[in-house]
C-alpha cells in the first residue's frame, strides 16, 4: 500500500459500487486471503519468497481473529485484512494472545490492559498489486475494521505500521505511535506500534472517510456491527457493553 491511496480518495458513490466487504471463514476463501496477502507483501519485499506462494501464521487461526475481505462484483478478493480482538484479562482466557503485537509489545500493551477491556487491532493489510481501485478498497476495508472495534467493546484499536504507511494511519484511525518501531516476525521490515482511544476519537475517526464511502458502507453492510459481534463469541463472555 502506497501513500498514492491517501491522496486519490474518490468521493464518487459511483466508484464504490460493486465492492463488498466479506467475512473470509470458508478454507477456498481464506486460501484466497492467504495468496493475496502473499502477492501483496512480496511486491513490497516485506517477506521474502516461498513456494507455496501463501503468506500464513499461526494467529491466522486464532478463535478471536476474522479475516475481513473487499470482494468485486465478480466475487472475487481485491483486498484484506485481520481483524482480532483480545478479550480482557477479567475474562481469564490468558491462554492465547489475538496478535503479533503481544509478542513484540508485551510492555507497551501491559499498560493498556489495565483498562480492563478489549483491545482490538488490524494487521496483514493486503491490496491486490496495481487494482485501479485501491483507494476504495482501502476506504472500506479500513472503515469496516473501526466500526467493527467498536462493536466488539473494545477501549483501545492498535496496529503495527512500517514508516511509510504511518501517515495513512494517522489520517484514517486518528492512530498516534506508541513506542519506537521493532522487528514483526516473519516480515523484513521494523514496524510502529500505532493505537487510538476508541470512546475518545470514534467519532472523528469516522467523520475522517470520505461521505461516499460511509452512505455505501451503511448502506451495503447495515447489519456488520451484529455480523462482527456474532462471529466472536468469545467477547459473548463480557456481558451487555
Amino acid at each position: 500500500m502506497s501513500d498514492g491511496i491517501v491522496e486519490t480518495i474518490s468521493e464518487t458513490k459511483a466508484q464504490y459500487r460493486g465492492l463488498r466487504v466479506v467475512q473470509a471463514m470458508a478454507d477456498a476463501q481464506m486460501d484466497e486471503v492467504y495468496a493475496l496477502r502473499y502477492h501483496a507483501y512480496l511486491k513490497e519485499s516485506a517477506i521474502e519468497p516461498n513456494r507455496t506462494g501463501r503468506f500464513i501464521d499461526n494467529y491466522d487461526l486464532n478463535r478471536t481473529s476474522i479475516p475481513l475481505g473487499v470482494v468485486n462484483q465478480r466475487g472475487r478478493l481485491v483486498g484484506a485484512i485481520r481483524f482480532a480482538v483480545q478479550p480482557p484479562m477479567s475474562h481469564g482466557i490468558m491462554d492465547f494472545r489475538s496478535s503479533p503485537e503481544f509478542q513484540v509489545f508485551p510492555d507497551v500493551l501491559r499498560q493498556l490492559e489495565q483498562d480492563d477491556r478489549p483491545i482490538a487491532s488490524g494487521a496483514r493489510f493486503a491490496i491486490e498489486p496495481e487494482n485501479p481501485r485501491r483507494s476504495e478498497i482501502a476506504m472500506l476495508l479500513m472503515l469496516a475494521q473501526v466500526v467493527a472495534a467498536r462493536a466488539s467493546g473494545a477501549k483501545w484499536g492498535l496496529a503495527t505500521v512500517r514508516g511509510s504507511h504511518l501517515h495513512f494511519y494517522r489520517r484514517f484511525c486518528a492512530m498516534k505511535p506508541l513506542c519506537e518501531p521493532r522487528r514483526m516476525p516473519n516480515l523484513n521490515y521494523d514496524y510502529t506500534l500505532m493505537g487510538v482511544d476508541i470512546d475518545e476519537a470514534y467519532a472523528d475517526v469516522i467523520a475522517r472517510y470520505p461521505k461516499a464511502c460511509r452512505d455505501y458502507f451503511e448502506r451495503e453492510h447495515p447489519f456488520w456491527s451484529a455480523e462482527i459481534t456474532h462471529a466472536l463469541p468469545e467477547l459473548a463472555m463480557r456481558g451487555a457493553a
